[in-house]
């Protein structure tokens, strides 16, 4: 194995302690700092929570129920700044090992934002002009989008249009989520309505990229349908697709 597929993977497991680090610090932020103190008065017991706030020490009184609540939060927040210790023992030593990451890591982190204003910009190349109004009732942005949500409709078949989809960093608007009745998996439906807009067709290829990367593929678990010169798909052909792909 060479020097450069180990450090690739270091980086890799280095973004990804990077990535939970932040979402514990994220979490952390939750849950609120100070303890539970059990104390006697007279013959009975109660509760009190105690914080610092300010450099003042408060004092407050609480019911068993809050206690209870309390105790899990302040032991679910002693749980994280251990772990948070122990990535940060992690990331230490690989700084140490390899003083390029960390600029590695932030070019990462950068490319990775900016990709994310692209995905924006590509989940709306229509914009947000939704004049189409589908027979089960959604609006959609073009005349092709409405006759393949009607032709799913028709056949029956449950879809959601614009449904979000989370992959790794990236958050998608695929055109249709489909549910496929014979194995009960989910289909993405992209309908790529500007081919003949150079920009628009570049966009697609990265998105249609990052899908492979993750396995969504065309013909496998993608279905994609192409329009050029604004001209409106064939509803005949749209239901040969749906008669392949998911009957």
């Amino acid at each position: 194995m060479s020097m450069t597929i180990i450090y690739n993977m270091i980086l890799e497991d280095y973004v990804r302690y990077k990535k939970i680090e932040s979402a514990m610090i994220k979490e952390l932020k939750t849950i609120p700092e100070g303890w539970v103190c059990k104390r006697k008065h007279n013959e009975s017991y109660y509760f009190s929570y105690q914080y610092r706030k300010d450099n003042i020490k408060h004092n407050t009184t609480i019911s068993y129920e809050e206690a209870e609540k309390l105790l899990i939060s302040t032991k679910k927040r002693g749980l994280i700044v251990k772990q948070l210790k122990q990535i940060d023992g992690y990331s230490t030593y690989i700084e140490k090992a390899y003083p390029n990451i960390i600029d590695e890591y932030n070019s990462y982190i950068n490319n990775k934002s900016d990709e994310k204003k692209e995905i924006k910009k590509s989940n709306n190349f229509y914009g947000n002009n939704k004049i189409y109004r589908t027979l089960k009732g959604d609006e959609v942005r073009s005349k092709s989008e409405a006759i393949i949500a009607n032709a799913l409709y028709t056949n029956d078949i449950e879809y959601a249009y614009e449904k979000k989809l989370s992959i790794g960093w990236y958050d998608f608007l695929p055109d249709f989520t489909v549910r496929n009745r014979n194995n009960n998996q989910n289909y993405y439906w992209e309908h790529c309505g500007m081919m003949s807009d150079v920009k628009y067709v570049e966009k697609w290829k990265w998105k249609k990229s990052v899908y492979e990367q993750n396995e969504i593929v065309e013909w496998k678990n993608l279905i994609v349908t192409y329009e050029y010169d604004n001209k409106v798909i064939d509803s005949k052909e749209i239901q040969k697709i749906i008669d392949l792909c998911l009957k």
